[in-house]
């Protein structure tokens, strides 16, 4: 058993506790808080990013017009978001028995939204109109799995976001031999479920495809009310890892805490900043780092299971070819472009391709990102072996 051969106490991390500290949460509620503190939640935030837009849809920029916070996010997403998508790809096909041991992962699901988006582009519906917005005039079949495909994304991308705080929890907790029992997970995790429909209300009120303006206004009136349902769950969950460290005798992993605590940071931050893009953003990147934590631990593990030596150079390579990949995936195609003739039916494929792999990113992490899984153990825990 892994949990037999495991190190001691103070060397029971995923890469060392500072970087793990940074990586699984504490940066981001580092920043979270200090925008919170210092940039105030109003629309003047959105005028720096003008030029940002400006320059992606293909205007010079002036001489006073220079780097600003949106660019930086977009120069971020391309170091950290694109990569921890591939990722997930470079885990999932790395070997036979990855894809025959998850072959809805491997095969299907990737075949069934393959059919969904063909089906989409053949149905001849106004899919992205003018400035990317969906389009509300047409109503083909398509219109319909184009639209239902994009909410799917925004509610299943909560999920996402809170099982893999969960998971990164019950990794901690592993490595700190603290084993919760079902009350304990109980009152720990509903906090996090409860946090999926709060991402569901705070992006669906602010969703552009929320073309029906009265129920997006209904969503936004309801946002006032989230902390006062959300609170009590923080509260319980905090008395979930009292009960565990006090049951067991030992103390809970600062690093077990963290991506708990960061997680409802960051949709407070979203609450106070729903309509701001940039918060969106950050959590996505602060989502990814934390992936990126775990998966480059994985790789470098494999690389000195397979060779013997340091796994840093090896895992350092693939980081750079997922960086590679994931530019070419999500980034070139909309600077190559085509013609006008073509360019909606382009920019529409280039939009389903980028929501297919999303969802496929977030059904793959749910399936095989278990830490009950022994083969997941073995290879993120290998380093940690006496």
């Amino acid at each position: 058993m892994v949990n037999q051969s495991i190190a001691a106490a103070g060397k029971r991390t995923i890469w060392n506790p500072v970087i793990d500290f940074l990586g699984l949460g504490g940066l981001s509620v580092i920043v979270a808080v200090f925008a919170m503190l210092m940039v105030p939640a109003s629309h003047e935030w959105l005028i720096p990013y003008s030029r940002a837009l400006a320059a992606e849809s293909g205007r010079v920029l002036s001489k006073g017009e220079h780097l600003d916070s949106l660019t930086v996010f977009w120069l971020l997403t391309i170091a950290l978001n694109h990569p921890h998508f591939m990722a997930s790809y470079r885990l999932l096909y790395r070997s036979r028995e990855q894809v025959r041991t998850y072959p809805w992962s491997s095969m299907r699901v990737p075949a069934l939204l393959g059919i969904i988006s063909i089906v989409v582009l053949l149905s001849g519906g106004e899919l992205v109109s003018e400035g990317g917005q969906a389009s509300s005039a047409s109503s083909s079949v398509g219109d319909a799995l184009y639209w239902a495909l994009n909410v799917g994304l925004l509610l299943y991308l909560g999920w996402h976001y809170n099982m893999q705080a969960w998971g990164i929890i019950c990794t901690y907790l592993f490595l700190g031999e603290v084993r919760i029992n079902s009350r304990e997970k109980w009152m720990i995790r509903s906090g996090l479920l409860v946090l999926v429909g709060v991402h569901g209300l705070l992006w669906l009120a602010s969703s552009p495809l929320m073309l029906n303006e009265q129920f997006s206004r209904f969503c936004i009136s309801l946002t006032p009310f989230v902390p006062f349902i959300v609170w009590p769950f923080f509260i319980m969950g905090g008395l979930g890892f009292y009960g565990a460290a006090k049951r067991t005798g030992k103390r809970v992993p600062v690093n077990a805490i963290v991506p708990w605590v960061a997680i409802y940071v960051w949709y407070y931050a979203v609450m106070g900043y729903y309509d701001i893009v940039g918060v969106m953003v950050l959590v996505q990147l602060a989502h990814a780092l934390q992936y990126l934590v775990v998966t480059t631990r994985v790789e470098a593990n494999v690389a000195h299971r397979r060779s013997r030596k340091s796994g840093l150079p090896a895992t350092a390579g693939i980081y750079i070819a997922l960086l590679a990949v994931g530019y070419l995936v999500f980034e070139l195609p909309g600077i190559v472009g085509m013609d006008m003739e073509f360019a909606q039916s382009y920019y529409a494929a280039i939009d389903l391709l980028a929501i297919s792999i999303n969802l496929h990113h977030f059904f793959v992490d749910g399936a095989i990102w278990k830490i009950s899984n022994p083969a997941v153990r073995r290879d993120l825990f290998a380093h940690l072996e006496a």
